[in-house]
C-alpha cells in the first residue's frame, strides 16, 4: 500500500474541482458526448479530469482481442466493443467509481476476458465531509455545524468483494482518493428537521490530501489493524477491530479470503477462526 500524491497533484485536483463546481450544471464535462455523460456527477467529472486532462482520452472503447480476428470487418469489430471506458490510455483503462463496486462487476471482467488491458478503479473516500442542508421550498443551503464520521481506506474492504478475484489475478487493481468534499442534502426527510431518510443532491470535491494505491496482498494486509496479527480471531473479532457492521464485515472478510490475505485456521466452538497469511 503506497501513498504517492504530491503537493502538485493536490494544486491540479483543487484547480479541477473549482472549474467543475463553477460550471453551469450539466456543462462541467469539458465538452464531452458520449455514454454517460449527460448524467454525469460532477464528483466523478473532476476524478476523470483528474486521472487524464486530455479528453479525447475520455469514454473510449478499448480495442477487443476478437478485433484481429474481425479482418478489418468494420461491422464486426463495432459488434465486439460492448463496454465504454471512463478513460483509455493505451492498455490501461480507468474506471471510476463513486458508489458500490456491484455494478462494475460485469463489466470488469468482460474487459478480462475481452482484452489485454489493466483496470485501474478509481474510488473516493471522503475523510473529511460536511453536510450541506438545502430547504426545499426556500433553496436556502445552511452547513452542519459539525464534520460527518472520517472515512478511511479500509472502507473499501466491503465493496472490493465484488472484484476480489479481478484483484487477485493482477488484472485490476485499485486507487483511492482521500478527498475532501461537501454534500449537498435536501432537507425532504421525515422527523421535525427533516434530516433522517433525505434524499442527497449531490457530493462536491473540495480537496485531495491523499491517494493510496491498493495491488498486491500485502496492499490489503496493511489496512488490518495490529491486533489481529497476534492470534486468530472470529468474525465477530474483525467486525470489532476492524469497526465495521456486521454484513460489511462479513464482505470485508470475504474479499480478504478471495485476495489471498486471511484464511480459515479452524473453529471455535461454532465459529470459525481466521489467521492473516
Amino acid at each position: 500500500m503506497t501513498g504517492s500524491c504530491t503537493d502538485a497533484d493536490r494544486e491540479r485536483f483543487l484547480a479541477v474541482c473549482r472549474e467543475v463546481t463553477a460550471a453551469p450544471q450539466g456543462e462541467y464535462s469539458g465538452g464531452e458526448e458520449g455514454i454517460g455523460v449527460l448524467r454525469e456527477k460532477r464528483m466523478h467529472a473532476a476524478i476523470k479530469r483528474f486521472v487524464c486532462a486530455d479528453s479525447s482520452y475520455h469514454e473510449q472503447r478499448p480495442v477487443t482481442l476478437s478485433d484481429a480476428a474481425s479482418d478489418g470487418d468494420e461491422k464486426k469489430r463495432k459488434k465486439a466493443k460492448k463496454y465504454v471506458a471512463d478513460v483509455l490510455c493505451g492498455d490501461e483503462i480507468y474506471e471510476i467509481q463513486t458508489g458500490s463496486f456491484w455494478p462494475l462487476k460485469e463489466k470488469l471482467g468482460w474487459y478480462a476476458a475481452n482484452t489485454d488491458c489493466h483496470v485501474t478503479v478509481v474510488h473516493p473516500i471522503a475523510i473529511k465531509r460536511r453536510t450541506i442542508w438545502i430547504d426545499p421550498a426556500s433553496g436556502e443551503a445552511v452547513p452542519s455545524p459539525r464534520l460527518a464520521r472520517a472515512g478511511r481506506v479500509a472502507d473499501v474492504l466491503p465493496e472490493t468483494v465484488y472484484i476480489s478475484e479481478l484483484v487477485a489475478s493482477g488484472r485490476v487493481s485499485l486507487l483511492v482518493l482521500l478527498i475532501e468534499a461537501e454534500e449537498y442534502r435536501w432537507r425532504n426527510g421525515w422527523g421535525r428537521d427533516g434530516k433522517r431518510g433525505s434524499e442527497r443532491f449531490e457530493m462536491l470535491p473540495t480537496a485531495l490530501a491523499d491517494t493510496v494505491s491498493l495491488e498486491l496482498p500485502e496492499d490489503f494486509r496493511e489496512l488490518l489493524p495490529a491486533e489481529l496479527n497476534d492470534t486468530g480471531f472470529t468474525a465477530a473479532g474483525f467486525a470489532k477491530a476492524m469497526k465495521l457492521r456486521s454484513r460489511r464485515s462479513y464482505l470485508a472478510l470475504r474479499a480478504l479470503e478471495n485476495l489471498g490475505v486471511v484464511r480459515v485456521a479452524g473453529k471455535k466452538d461454532r465459529a470459525r477462526v481466521y489467521e492473516i497469511i
